[in-house]
């Protein structure tokens, strides 16, 4: 199985920076700063797969993906301070390599496998800047790299013919290297690693054949780690980012053409450490939880639907880590029609 793919956009946008504190540069206090900013990128990839079912109970499957991307963003300020101009180049290349099986283990019970080798390269090029007013350039970092392992093995038993239960375990090692605009190649490279183990178990059943339940619960075990950590003299502590999550969605189809859907989630965490010696408050102790609720209305021939939504999201962080709570109301209407 063989396919590629390939694509091209453009992006015209406006910001609008007013001046409402101390002067910059040569504006006066409520002066407005627009800045006309054009984003275009050309993208193209390539995959390969293969599936194989010539084993009892068992299924192979495997996909080697590349993508490579070319992206400009150029900037400048359209008032007649032209104290920003930039124009920044990147190219980025992606590659994935996948394997995964299936095995039928009994009637009512099988188990799914999954492994990915990641690689993706950011190289970045400052071309301009209006060095007259600033010597900061148009790319802030030469090269990002990214690479990694990402796992998961899925447990699945269905005792009833509407009731399945599914428990997984997925885990994620990566490595991010990053490099100043400025640093010779492989001299002066930052590393970054974080290894993310996840607990999860679901229950989904289907009380009637109009309404459909799904809830799970999930752990998440995350540790991010510096060489730095090692240093006699600066040893920076690794960041624990743990926490847990719960979900519930329901779907309910009164009839052909009309239907609900909630979901409910929440995550918290509670996790922060102080070390106020090295002046880095790593750690994260907060609680969340959002909530939606939509509609789908297929009138007449279901040519085209009409789906309103509304969802609440809420952030109650805790006193030790900082004191910004915010709740917020969206509502949106989605409208699509079939050609």
């Amino acid at each position: 199985n063989v396919k590629s793919k390939g694509e091209y956009y453009l992006r015209d946008s406006e910001s609008i920076y007013p001046e409402d504190g101390a002067p910059y540069g040569t504006l006066a206090v409520g002066e407005t700063i627009y800045v006309d900013a054009k984003n275009s990128a050309a993208k193209w990839g390539e995959s390969v797969g293969f599936r194989y079912a010539g084993l009892k109970n068992t299924s192979l499957y495997g996909e080697a993906e590349m993508s490579q991307e070319k992206n400009r963003l150029r900037e400048v300020e359209v008032d007649n301070n032209l104290n920003l101009r930039r124009d920044t180049r990147a190219f980025i290349t992606n590659k994935i390599l996948t394997f995964g099986s299936r095995t039928k283990l009994t009637k009512t019970l099988d188990m799914t496998f999954q492994v990915k080798r990641l690689w993706e390269t950011n190289d970045y090029d400052h071309k301009n800047t209006n060095n007259t007013t600033t010597t900061t350039g148009s790319a802030f970092i030469s090269q990002l790299d990214m690479s990694g392992y990402r796992s998961s093995a899925k447990l699945t038993w269905k005792p009833f013919k509407k009731l399945t239960t599914a428990l997984r375990y997925q885990l994620n090692d990566e490595l991010v290297e990053t490099r100043a605009m400025s640093d010779i190649k492989d001299q002066s490279t930052m590393q970054t690693r974080t290894n993310t183990h996840m607990f999860t178990y679901n229950i989904s059943t289907q009380p009637m054949e109009s309404v459909i339940v799904n809830m799970a619960y999930s752990k998440h075990l995350q540790n991010t780690t510096t060489p730095i950590g090692s240093n006699s003299g600066l040893a920076i502590p690794g960041f624990q980012g743990d926490y847990d999550s719960v979900l519930a969605s329901s779907s309910y189809f009164p009839t052909e053409n009309f239907s609900v859907t909630s979901t409910f989630t929440m995550s918290w965490a509670d996790n922060f450490n102080d070390y106020s010696s090295t002046s880095l408050p790593f750690g994260v102790s907060s609680r969340s939880k959002s909530g939606t609720v939509g509609f789908t209305w297929s009138p007449g021939d279901k040519d085209y639907s009409i789906e309103p939504h509304y969802s609440y999201y809420q952030y109650d962080a805790s006193s030790v880590s900082e004191a910004s709570d915010y709740s917020a109301h969206v509502g949106w209407l989605d409208f699509s029609m079939k050609w």
